[in-house]
């Protein structure tokens, strides 16, 4: 539960007469009514107020019905309209009943420097009445302003588009007066307890209202003729005063309440993601399964994967490639790189973490079937039969689309092998831009293979030799190489690129296919926990 979602159970129990206890000894609700339309027809005497429509709300005990009363008019049964029992000390009444309401300018006047304050609804998101920025009118154009337009202390003013604002109860002499997004109500007689008034506007009764006469359209916005049709409950004075008492108990307790659980959110998520981490370093540094001692080893595994490629270079089925070993030398328990050259470098500052025995480290150059570089430069149409893939086809949640992807133009297909369109379990990485550079994505749905995809120069596209290697298990391992990729980024500050021939040295840590396998299930069914 969130801290909003605390405070507006709280409210909702105070509106619902639930918050506090009813006290027998206060003078019932109907009562309160019935002083406030006597002190009311006498402010319409005088001319103080303007007579408006007025009614009464009862319930009837003969049928337990709810019924509504104009003056001059037979009842009108509203049960349907009542959204909740109440106390029998308190009262149902339509808030025009108890308060004037007021909008402001409903035209943009013109500003001033200096003058007197002009404020819209912005001026009160934040939970205040807020002055620091806002505009100013000329004198005389607030002494031509309608009096609806000129709030004073001691009215309740409210935000009445967007997301209004909370409710204000003006408690400054300071002259101000306000755009239509803004709205008052002012309460002659100063009977009812304002603060009561504010918990009811921030109450979930208030917000039903709101939505029920807002309905379908694209911006909330508070119209004054109906607003005034809206439904209150009344409790008895004294008791509408211990409620405000109680819930000013609990106000403090809201903002260390929702601190406390936006800490707790974000430790949820960072642990959630820490422990994603975790499980992928465990994966690839050999401790997440066990090894078993019958497998075929990894150097095996490598010299098969090698000497299939050493004959595709000399069939030229394939560029020539500087293929190499590496291999830890017991003597001095260093590590080497042997070339087909015969150089042999020693590497060991390049070593990340210690690997399981019947592990190898290889160049990832080494374990792909296609060279790891970037797409074409392409030329776009608004349609045709070859999508473009591109950085933004693969976003952050992991999920490959091609929502977002354009059209090549057919034209350049010659410039284009059949392998630079994009083949299942391809891994892909945004080798460019700030925020997305690094990523990893793995083409894994059927459905994007009903068209041809090439990608354009700003994604690194890296078939895996899957006769010998899940691809799966070297998307995970990229997935846990993403920082260092971030960190071996070059240019400038708006435009950052990350080099082919970085991907392509990666030393990658590799198990046997079985043990590879067995990586890939239990990454898989950890992450589903998670």
């Amino acid at each position: 539960m969130t801290a909003q979602e605390l405070k507006n159970s709280i409210l909702q129990f105070a509106i619902q007469g639930k918050l506090v206890k009813q006290n027998p000894n206060d003078e019932p609700a109907s009562v309160l009514l019935a002083k406030i339309k006597e002190e009311r027809e006498k402010l319409i005497k005088e001319k103080k107020i303007k007579k408006e429509k007025y009614s009464e709300i009862y319930k009837d005990p003969s049928d337990n019905h709810y019924y509504e009363k104009f003056e001059k008019s037979e009842p009108i049964d509203i049960t349907d309209e009542i959204p909740f029992e109440v106390p029998e000390s308190w009262s149902w009444c339509r808030v025009g009943n108890i308060e004037e309401i007021n909008l402001g300018f409903t035209y943009r006047p013109n500003y001033t420097n200096e003058g007197v304050y002009f404020l819209s609804v912005k001026d009160i998101s934040n939970g205040k009445i807020d002055f620091s920025n806002a505009k100013k009118v000329s004198k005389e154009t607030y002494d031509n302003a309608s009096y609806g337009s000129k709030p004073q202390k001691g009215d309740i003013l409210f935000g009445r588009v967007g997301t209004m604002g909370k409710p204000q109860i003006i408690e400054t002499n300071e002259k101000f007066c306000i755009f239509v997004s803004l709205g008052f109500f002012r309460d002659h007689l100063n009977i009812i307890n304002k603060k009561y008034i504010v918990l009811w506007m921030e109450s979930f009764l208030f917000q039903q209202q709101v939505n029920k006469n807002v309905k379908g359209a694209a911006q909330k916005n508070l119209n004054t003729g109906w607003l005034k049709d809206f439904l209150i409950p009344i409790p008895p004075l004294n008791e509408q005063e211990r409620i405000v008492e109680r819930f000013a108990l609990y106000e403090p307790y809201f903002e260390k309440y929702n601190n406390t659980y936006n800490k707790l959110e974000e430790l949820n998520s960072n642990y959630k993601e820490e422990l994603k981490k975790s499980i992928l370093q465990y994966a690839i540094q050999g401790k997440l399964v066990k090894q078993n001692p019958n497998d075929e080893s990894a150097e095996i595994l490598i010299n098969k994967i090698l000497d299939e490629k050493r004959e595709l270079i000399k069939t030229k089925q394939i560029k020539k490639e500087d293929l190499s070993v590496i291999y830890k030398d017991p003597s001095d328990n260093q590590f080497y790189e042997k070339f087909d050259d015969g150089k042999i470098v020693n590497i060991t500052d390049e070593i990340p973490f210690d690997i399981p025995d019947s592990w190898r480290w290889i160049r990832l150059e080494n374990l792909v079937i296609k060279q790891i570089k970037r797409g074409k430069s392409p030329r776009y149409v608004d349609k045709s039969n070859v999508y473009v893939f591109a950085q933004k086809c693969n976003p952050k949640n992991g999920e490959i689309t091609l929502e977002n992807a354009k059209f090549l133009d057919e034209e350049i297909l010659n410039k284009y092998d059949e392998s630079d369109f994009i083949n299942k379990n391809d891994i892909i990485i945004n080798s460019t831009g700030n925020g997305t550079l690094g990523r990893i994505g793995i083409i894994d749905e059927e459905r994007i293979f009903l068209n041809k995809i090439v990608v354009d120069s700003h994604v690194t596209l890296i078939r895996i030799n899957k006769n010998y290697i899940n691809p799966y298990y070297i998307f995970y391992l990229l997935k846990t190489y993403q920082r260092y990729l971030e960190s071996q980024a070059s240019g400038s500050t708006n435009q950052t690129e990350l080099s082919p021939e970085v991907i392509k040295k990666l030393l990658i840590p590799l198990p046997c296919i079985n043990e590879q396998n067995g990586v890939i299930s239990k990454i898989n069914s950890l992450l589903n926990l998670i």
